[in-house]
């Protein structure tokens, strides 16, 4: 065989089909190896047409077809396409389509023959017969459909942007136009009773009854609808998805209200979701049983928004109980539930939230003794696992969960006790515990356990905001670990720094690594001094050995220098060392700090020789009895210069330790102090560790004092350098900036950032902005010139990471403008369908909506006010459920702002409830307001930050409008041409007057609205807030701005038109002088004749 393959299909008492694999456009068939002549020829068609309609009536009913007349039959199709003298094909095709509509009426009626009862198990059989009849007779017809048909073929561009799939009157290929034939022949009569009997076996399912109808037959029937449809090119499930799914899935959205009321009525939250849940499974088995792959998602949420969306409330009741007593099968029952139905998991996850919160301070809360720092860490690290592990079990690790432990985490590693008074301990205990697993005194466990624990505080020092106090309390320790060697392995410190590195960059680390440098750097430098002392014969007559430490890189700058005078037998050793290092380094200065320095001293007026390893000033103490067996107090003191505190401290450890002994109980400047002549001791190697002062609460003051000192020189350095490289900033921008750049090792603090500009300022380091010495609020970098920016007022931003340090009763309420404008009665409609917010009206003057949230997170109520202009203020959500409002919001909105516009201009303010007396704004910024019956209350501070917010868009709009003519000022300056036309100029125009109609004319920011002219208490309230937040002069800045960019447009404006005047002048003297020239012209030409 060569251009066209075919194959065979063995069918009943032996008959053969012919059935095509491939199509060629060549015009030569064969058929069982006989050739067929191609010649075209006279054929009589009714002759010929008798014979092709008996065949394609046994092909279309399946009945058997020798091989020999289904050869003849395709002869024949052909021999009629390429007739002589036209071609016979469209004949052919329109009694073939008759053929069919003939024998699909005559199926009908079989069909309907035993009524509804056996309805769908005729119409199953006979489809089934027709459909692959109607593929067979698509192959005899293989010719005429490839080379006669014509078919209007859908381009792949025509399919993407959505051309429709009609045929607009073409012929359809003969198996297309079978199926064609059966939809109208048999589907649109048939179609509302086939559907309504299949929704009854579907019941009958349902309910577990016995049924005459086969399920195959069911399932055939369905899908007869959709492979009706195949040959189409796009809406192949059209007529699947009217004519059965969408009645199918009204009728399952009642029964599964049905049953969800029925669940109801137990009032058991556990039982229903495990009800609810089996139904889900058994309708999605069901749907698979039946239905077509398309409609399995569907009736999924059809049944998840009937049984579980509908029924919140329900759900949440008992979502306290289940988190609190860690119920996980239920809690996992929740959360399956929940994930599918959007924004359905915010109550969920805030419980989770708020119990690990609970958990984890009850942890920490009350812990005592001298190892709090181990029960700290340790109780962390197993309140995380334990929540860790549970979100992975029961919530599958979803991110929202995931989430809720971060938060949890980072506010109890943060919580400041006594409501926010006292300041966080986590970054000074987390570094005792680091301190104490790489002390050499950590007993009874092994080196894998220690690196095991260290990696594990990691964790703990990923969620400390003080990422800096840690690093100053760590370096501490660490240098006394290095200093007095009490280091367990260099390797687990230096992997203990590697860690921090990675958590929080180099920088953090650089001083760490610079102490471990120097302790090498030290170890050379005594080889280098004692090849000195060897070249010189000199001898000391004592091993000597120091630590030479950069004064930058170690935590020791805050000890005061203690007056010393050195003994006779260490002077010439620091002499001699000071000449060695000063001859090798010129310009650098030596500090010793004998307070840190240890000496080994050798015993031998006793029984049996000692070594004992002292402090430095124990060791001046015990060298002045080398002469004399007694000394009084006094008489130390004064020769080694020691001040009170010291001596006490280090005389009492010797006498503590049985060296010296006293003739008094305290130390007394008379006070005999002897050597003791009888003392012994089990080893001969021992060191008197009471030296070694445990830290005190003036050191732990003081270091955290230095830690403030250094975030001040830190903000000011990341001013510094974001300053050069933005030239001009807005006070708003600027703070942001840096808290970005500071939060990898502190959250610093408004106020902090706020002195530390003004710091810069009174150095000229900067400088605010021309003309805006009354209030600030944009710099630039000092000698650099720029157009004068907004001055607006510092208005408080939303700190989400200072919101788990509020102390309790302190809420916060929020606002953000997202738009010109809300559809409320979209909106209206639009929070009864999501039924998480019931929606009210504070009055019917008043365009503005009030809504409550219907579910419970703890005991404070979460409220919304919507208010026309495109302003919505929230009262107690969480960051995550007003992001999700603002999501739900731009459905409804008109004309709406970008994200991160509405984001940079949103109000923050906090409020608590008074016992007694009037409602206020604080001193401090605090709405204070009653705690209950305070809707109004509400309302009024609502509606003057939703002002704030309006007139703080405006502001930036402004700007915006500044910043697109800024380059007109600096052409004016410098003489430039300008580069406007008259058309733009204009249109500037009409935005600035725009601008000042929406300020002065749309908006109550020059008066007071008329709902407060009745309520003078109200009234007093809302101009307490406008205060608060500058409305006013905020207003009247904005309109001088706005007068000053008028003027600037109307001088443009007059510009141009002087240009146009000058224009016109020019050319109507071009013109004069053209016509004298003419006159000239004509003139001599006169006087030449």
């Amino acid at each position: 065989m060569s251009s066209s393959e075919v194959a065979l299909e063995r069918r009943q008492a032996g008959g053969l089909f012919l059935k095509p694999h491939s199509a060629s456009s060549s015009c030569c068939f064969y058929a069982f190896g006989r050739r067929m002549s191609l010649k075209p020829r006279v054929v009589d068609f009714d002759a010929t047409w008798r014979d092709i309609q008996g065949t394609i009536r046994g092909v279309i009913t399946l009945d058997n077809i020798p091989r020999k007349i289904w050869n003849d039959r395709f002869s024949d199709i052909y021999s009629l396409c390429v007739a002589h003298p036209e071609s016979l094909a469209d004949r052919l095709y329109a009694e073939t389509k008759q053929f069919l509509i003939d024998h699909v009426a005559r199926l009908l009626n079989k069909v309907q023959d035993d009524g509804d009862v056996h309805l769908i198990r005729n119409y199953y059989f006979y489809w089934s017969q027709y459909s692959k009849g109607a593929g067979f007779l698509h192959s005899l017809y293989l010719y005429p459909n490839q080379q006669h048909i014509k078919v209007q073929k859908m381009s792949d561009a025509e399919m993407i942007y959505g051309s429709s799939d009609s045929n607009g009157g073409e012929q359809m290929e003969i198996g297309e136009l079978a199926l064609e034939v059966w939809r109208a022949g048999m589907i649109a009569p048939l179609g509302s009773t086939l559907v309504k009997l299949l929704l009854e076996a579907i019941d009958q399912d349902r309910a577990q009854h016995t049924t005459n109808v086969p399920i195959a037959a069911v399932k055939g029937t369905i899908l007869s609808f959709v492979d009706v449809q195949g040959y189409k090119k796009k809406g192949q499930l059209q007529l699947y998805q009217e004519l059965f799914e969408q009645p199918f899935l009204n009728a399952s959205g009642e029964h599964y209200k049905r049953d969800a009321a029925r669940l109801l009525e137990e009032r058991n939250v556990s039982l229903y979701m495990e009800k609810v849940i089996g139904k889900i499974d058994e309708e999605l088995q069901r749907a698979r049983k039946f239905l077509h792959q398309s409609s399995l998602q569907k009736v999924t949420q059809r049944c998840e928004t009937h049984m579980v969306a509908e029924h919140l409330s329900f759900l949440y009741s008992e979502c306290m109980n289940m988190v609190q007593g860690e119920r996980k099968k239920d809690l996992s029952n929740m959360y399956n539930l929940l994930k599918s139905v959007p924004n359905a998991l915010n109550v969920l996850v805030d419980t989770v939230l708020d119990h690990i919160k609970t958990q984890g301070l009850a942890a920490i809360g009350n812990l005592q003794g001298e190892n709090i720092h181990i029960s700290f860490v340790e109780n962390l690290l197993t309140v995380y696992r334990k929540y860790r592990q549970q979100i992975q079990e029961v919530f599958n690790a979803d991110q929202n969960f995931m989430g809720a432990l971060d938060k949890a985490c980072s506010s109890v590693i943060n919580h400041r006790p006594n409501m926010g008074k006292s300041p966080c301990r986590s970054p000074e205990l987390l570094a005792k515990y680091c301190d104490t697993l790489l002390k050499k005194s950590s007993k009874g466990i092994s080196e894998s356990e220690v690196e095991e624990k260290l990696s594990q505080s990691i964790t703990i020092f990923k969620y400390i905001d003080d990422k800096d106090v840690f690093q100053k309390f760590y370096s501490r320790m660490l240098a006394k670990r290095l200093i007095h060697q009490l280091t367990q392995s260099m390797d687990a410190e230096e992997a203990m720094i590697n860690r921090l590195k990675q958590a929080c960059g180099y920088e953090f680390t650089s001083k760490l690594h610079r102490m471990f440098t120097d302790m090498s750097v030290s170890s050379d430098l005594n080889n280098k001094f004692n090849v000195f002392l060897k070249k010189d014969n000199i001898e000391l007559g004592i091993n000597f050995g120091i630590y030479v430490l950069q004064a930058g890189a170690w935590p020791l700058g805050q000890a005061v220098v203690t007056p010393f005078a050195l003994p006779q037998q260490l002077e010439k050793s620091v002499q001699k060392f000071e000449a060695f290092y000063h001859e090798h380094f010129n310009g650098r200065k030596l500090t010793w700090l004998h307070h840190l320095c240890l000496a080994e001293l050798r015993i031998g007026y006793l029984k049996r020789p000692y070594v004992v390893t002292v402090q430095t000033f124990q060791m001046a103490i015990l060298l002045l009895f080398e002469t004399v067996d007694s000394l009084t107090c006094n008489e130390i003191r004064e020769t080694l210069q020691l001040n009170v505190d010291q001596f006490q401290r280090h005389a009492v450890s010797l006498v503590d330790s049985k060296i010296l002994l006293a003739d008094t109980e305290e130390l007394m400047p008379e006070t005999i102090l002897r050597l003791n002549m009888e003392y012994s001791n089990k080893r001969t190697r021992f060191r008197i560790t009471a030296a070694i002062q445990k830290e005190s609460p003036q050191e732990v003051e003081h270091t955290m004092n230095s830690v403030e000192e250094d975030r001040k020189l830190y903000l000011q350095a990341a001013i510094v350098r974001i300053m050069k490289s933005r030239k001009v900033l807005k006070h708003n921008a600027l703070i942001q900036e840096v808290c970005a750049q500071s939060k990898v090792s502190f959250a610093p603090s408004i106020p902090m950032i706020k002195k530390c500009i003004e710091a810069l300022i009174d150095k000229q380091y900067l400088e605010r902005t021309p003309h805006s010495s009354e209030d600030p609020s944009s710099y630039i970098q000092e000698k650099i010139s720029a157009l004068q920016i907004k001055k607006r007022p510092l208005r408080k931003k939303r700190p989400h990471e200072e919101d788990d340090h509020k102390p309790p009763g302190l809420f916060d309420v929020v606002a953000f403008a997202t738009a010109e404008e809300y559809r409320l009665e979209e909106l209206i409609a639009g929070l009864k369908r999501q039924n998480l917010y019931e929606p009210k009206h504070v009055d019917n003057n008043l365009d503005v909506v009030h809504a409550v949230a219907k579910y419970q997170v703890g005991d404070e109520p979460r409220e919304l006010f919507f208010f026309r202009e495109g302003t919505v203020v929230m009262w107690n959500v969480t960051e995550l459920e007003s992001s999700n409002v603002l999501s739900f919001l731009r459905t409804f909105e008109q004309d709406s702002y970008s994200e991160r516009l509405s984001q940079s201009e949103a109000e923050l303010m906090n409020y608590k409830y008074l016992e007694q007396g009037k409602p206020l704004l604080s001193p401090a910024g605090e709405i204070v307001i009653p705690p209950s019956d305070n809707i109004l209350e509400k309302y009024t501070f609502s509606n003057a930050m939703a002002l704030s917010v309006k007139l703080g868009i405006w502001e930036a709009s402004l700007e915006r409008y500044i910043d697109t003519i800024e380059f007109v000022t600096e052409d004016l300056k410098y003489g430039k041409k300008i580069k406007m036309s008259q058309e733009e100029v204009l249109r500037k125009h009409g935005e600035l007057f725009a601008l000042r109609h929406v300020i002065n004319l749309s908006s109550d920011l020059l008066d007071t609205p008329d709902f407060y002219w009745d309520r003078d208490q109200l009234e007093i309230l809302y101009s307490q807030i406008c205060t608060y937040f500058s409305i006013s002069r905020r207003t009247r800045v904005i309109n001088e701005k706005i007068n000053h960019c008028v003027e600037l447009i109307e001088l443009l404006s007059s510009h141009l038109s002087d240009k146009h005047h000058i224009r016109l002048e020019w050319m109507i003297i071009i013109l004069i002088m053209v016509e004298v020239g003419f006159e000239i012209i004509h003139y001599i030409d006169r006087f030449m004749h």
